[in-house]
C-alpha cells in the first residue's frame, strides 16, 4: 500500500503531479509534528519531504511561516530518536 501511495505521489512516466506533491508534502511535514507516529508513516514523509522540498521550503505557504530545511530536519529527527 505505501509504495502505491509513492507512486502515486511521485508521478508515473513524464507526468510530475506538482501540486499533487507540493500538498502531500505540506501535509506529511504537519502531521510528523505530531509526537508519536506509525512507522511506515515516518518513513513516506521522510522520503517526500526530502524529495519534494524545493516545493515548500523558504517559501511562503497560504497565510503562514516559512519553512526551513531546520525545521524540517527537526520534525523528522524527533521521530528517529
Amino acid at each position: 500500500m505505501w509504495h502505491r501511495l509513492l507512486q502515486i505521489i511521485t508521478g508515473f512516466a513524464n507526468e510530475q503531479p506538482i501540486a499533487l506533491q507540493k500538498y502531500a508534502a505540506l501535509k506529511l511535514y504537519h502531521l510528523c509534528q505530531k509526537p508519536y507516529l506509525n512507522s511506515t508513516i515516518v518513513k513516506i514523509s521522510a522520503y517526500v519531504l526530502t524529495e519534494f522540498s524545493q516545493l515548500y521550503v523558504n517559501q511562503s505557504l497560504e497565510g503562514q511561516s516559512m519553512v526551513s530545511e531546520q525545521q524540517v530536519f527537526d520534525t523528522l529527527h524527533q521521530h528517529y530518536m
